[in-house]
């Protein structure tokens, strides 16, 4: 008991060294603070993102991401809690994820096996509670097979825009994915379209330390999403039929 008191102290001390955010959200309110990191081994190495949440209704702690990553020569192991995603959206990805309690999504448990080529990558893995997949990657596509999902995505360059899609056959039926996204007189433009039912467009305004963002979304309702963010700082509102839902958060990188 005394080592795993010592071992979660020790990975809390090096997210307090390295990744720190604290914030609020609502409706509720909420508080939230998140610490992550990286833990250097030798020959491995541990990356982390914990996040605690007290509301009037939830509180808790949420494992968003634990892994322990291993690599030897052109292979690469991870196992634990780690971020998959198979789909290229950038607005409706189509991905194995969760929503998180604290705003950030938190990965599947599981591990995976990758090897690196000099432009191929393949990766074996398996989920906890999906199963077994496979993927096989190229610079500009890739494609993604298990038995919840099956399908093929991609992106490449026009011009001065990136042009991306996906198609997948799940159980509940087809998913796919069209979108660009681009600068257009200095503003980052991302326009999607998925498949079923749902589309957006989104605007982003970029400085030297500071964004400005407004996405308007179709995805069973309308919502409209105003991000900004300045030196670290962070807050969104999002206005949806059903109702509003914002956050302001601040975070430290030491």
């Amino acid at each position: 008991m005394r080592s795993l008191f010592a071992g979660v102290g020790l990975l809390l001390g090096l997210a307090l060294g390295q990744g720190l955010e604290v914030g609020v959200f609502g409706p509720g309110p909420t508080l939230y603070a998140r610490l992550q990191g990286v833990l250097a081994l030798e020959g491995a190495e541990v990356r982390f993102a914990l996040a605690s949440y007290a509301g009037p209704r939830v509180s808790g702690v949420a494992v968003e991401d634990l892994r322990l990553g291993v690599e030897e020569g052109s292979y690469a192991l991870e196992l634990g809690r780690f971020p998959l995603t198979p789909g290229e959206g950038r607005l409706f990805p189509y991905t194995w994820n969760r929503p998180g309690p604290a705003l950030a999504p938190k990965g599947v448990w599981g591990g995976h096996l990758t090897w690196y080529g000099e432009a191929l990558r393949l990766r074996a893995g398996y989920v906890w509670e999906r199963g077994a997949f496979l993927e096989a990657a190229l610079p500009e596509g890739r494609v993604f097979l298990s038995r919840e999902a099956v399908g093929a995505g991609g992106a490449f360059r026009l011009g001065g825009w990136v042009v991306y899609g996906d198609a997948f056959w799940t159980p509940g039926g087809g998913l796919g994915t069209l979108g660009a996204t681009g600068f257009w007189d200095g503003v980052l433009w991302t326009v999607e379209l998925a498949y079923p039912g749902r589309a957006g467009v989104e605007a982003r305004l970029l400085g030297e330390g500071w964004e400005l963002g407004l996405a308007l979304v179709r995805d069973g309702s309308l919502g409209a999403r105003l991000v900004a963010g300045l030196e670290g700082a962070r807050g969104w509102l999002f206005l949806r039929e059903a109702g509003v839902a914002w956050g302001v958060g601040v975070g430290w990188s030491l």
